[in-house]
């Protein structure tokens, strides 16, 4: 007689996931200049930059709105925040090319506390007849893979920032809301 193996199968146990609670924060450093720069907001979480071109034109502006995270596994996508970008009509020379935005996670589990320094570049293009030639924008310096966007000379758009905690980086990804 031929001997039989019986194996017994139980249920899958799925791991436990880590996830994490906190708050997100932050603000803008260390601007990109020109000589004839003019630009305010740095430390804070709204900067304004430029000389308007006129009477009824307005700086360009860029600014960050935290969101929390509740329960937020890592390796998951979640919303860190939302950059606000107005493009103003403004003199050229008068720009900065860039700033760097500092994303704080504060959480009680130090897998979730980070510190990221992420460097954005503006570019600031002509004011012509054309308004897609005229459009400015923005991306993070360091990962231009993850997306930039574009905003038509007076207007302005909100996007997302989209986040995942990883080993010890914070992914990040623009997905545009207009």
């Amino acid at each position: 007689m031929a001997g039989a193996t019986l194996a017994i199968l139980t249920p899958f146990q799925a791991a436990q996931a880590i996830v994490g609670t906190g708050t997100v924060t932050g603000y803008f450093d260390n601007p990109i200049t020109l000589p004839g720069s003019v630009y305010t907001g740095i430390g804070t979480n709204t900067i304004e930059w430029g000389t308007p071109f006129n009477s009824v034109s307005f700086t360009n502006q860029l600014s960050f709105t935290p969101s929390d995270f509740t329960n937020q596994p890592k390796g998951q996508d979640f919303v860190a925040g939302r950059l606000y970008y107005r493009n103003g009509t403004i003199f050229l020379g008068t720009q900065i090319d860039g700033v760097d935005l500092i994303i704080n996670t504060t959480s009680s589990d130090p897998d979730f506390t980070q510190t990221l320094p992420l460097k954005i570049t503006f570019v600031t293009t002509p004011n012509v007849a054309d308004p897609i030639a005229s459009a400015d924008f923005i991306y993070f310096t360091d990962f231009p893979d993850r997306g930039s966007f574009r905003v038509l000379e007076g207007e302005d758009t909100d996007v997302e920032v989209i986040t995942q905690f990883g080993s010890s980086v914070i992914v990040m990804q623009i997905i545009n809301l207009k």
